[in-house]
């Protein structure tokens, strides 16, 4: 499990997305994101990448406790249902 918290925007999309690439270059990935309060097409494009990942790797990725809009940026981006597991929405 890595927990996340802040923005996940620009800014740390690079540092992200080591850090994720780190994780899953050990073991599969939860990522919670109940602590994220923005993210943006970076931030997505960091969790998108994880998951791609995560699949080359043979292991799993998926995002969970996001807070409703967080969820919503990634439903109309159309990535939520990829990156999370069903039955897993929060507030």
């Amino acid at each position: 499990m890595v927990t996340l918290t802040g923005e996940l925007d620009l800014y740390g999309a690079e540092d992200l997305r080591r850090l994720l690439y780190g994780q899953l270059d050990r073991s599969s990935v939860v990522a919670d994101l109940s602590g994220v309060t923005f993210v943006d097409s970076a931030g997505l494009g960091a969790l998108i990448g994880a998951f791609s990942r995560a699949a080359d790797l043979d292991r799993r990725f998926v995002v969970t406790g996001a807070v409703h809009a967080v969820r919503r940026i990634m439903q109309m981006a159309g990535v939520y249902e990829l990156l999370s597991e069903p039955g897993n929405a929060t507030t």
